[in-house]
């Protein structure tokens, strides 16, 4: 691995990299090869989550230790989450992957999860791959970037839907607020953990004052959602902490 080295280094969040002469790992979509340097989703601000994903396969004629490290170059905004899974599914607090074992020629689902939590913007991603060598210079084996771009505006404070926005926030007991709805359509709220997945689901009344029960959640981020007829029509962050 050694020999594939250039001299030129750079140090960036912690992390240290030397670029190998030629990509270690690509990355495909399916059977066809991602030659853009960018990725581009759109996305509909009041989805729960919005995801992107594609292969990562070793070209090499080695097996490789590979580790993934994102930097958020960009972001929507402060309600705006991100994450991705590699191996495993990390939170969005965690920014360097454990390392995945790839045999020569084989391939490993990536998967970048976003959050919008209702709001409109751009936010921008980058991967690193690297290959973590045993002297501690970390290999750049290749990277990609992947935007996630709305120009649709968010709802997440539409009067006609949400009357007072979910509060307290952070919440330890019970999250409450009250809707403004049309008489049309069933509706429920659920909460979302920053995996993606529903920890709770609720049928709630059209008009007035709700109360969701976090009690037992575990203390973290959630996006709370509002459903009428299953479609999204509002979503914001919330915070649960004992």
């Amino acid at each position: 691995m050694k020999k594939t080295l250039l001299i030129l280094s750079i140090f960036c969040a912690g992390l240290t990299f030397s670029f190998a002469q030629d990509p270690g790992v690509k990355f495909y979509r399916g059977e066809t090869l991602i030659t853009a340097p960018i990725i581009e989703v759109v996305y509909d601000p009041i989805v729960d989550v919005v995801s992107a994903s594609f292969m990562v396969k070793n070209e090499t004629d080695s097996a490789l230790n590979v580790q993934c490290a994102r930097f958020v170059l960009a972001n929507a905004g402060e309600d705006a989450t991100n994450s991705f899974c590699w191996g495993n599914c990390y939170s969005p607090f965690v920014d360097t992957s454990e390392v995945v074992y790839l045999n020569s020629q084989a391939s490993s689902e990536f998967i970048s999860d976003f959050y919008p939590g209702g709001v409109d913007g751009m936010t921008l991603i980058k991967y690193v791959f690297f290959y973590p060598s045993p002297d501690g210079e970390n290999v750049e084996l290749n990277s990609i970037q992947v935007k996630f771009v709305t120009t649709r505006v968010g709802v997440k404070d539409n009067p006609q839907v949400i009357a007072r926005a979910p509060y307290p926030s952070p919440a330890s007991s019970f999250i409450k607020a009250s809707l403004n709805l049309p008489a049309q359509g069933n509706v429920k709220v659920t909460l979302r953990n920053m995996l993606g997945t529903v920890v709770s689901t609720q049928q709630v009344d059209r008009q007035g004052d709700i109360s969701t029960d976090v009690s037992m959640l575990p203390n973290g981020i959630y996006v709370y959602t509002v459903l009428v007829s299953d479609r999204p029509v509002y979503s914001k962050k919330v915070i649960v902490n004992h």
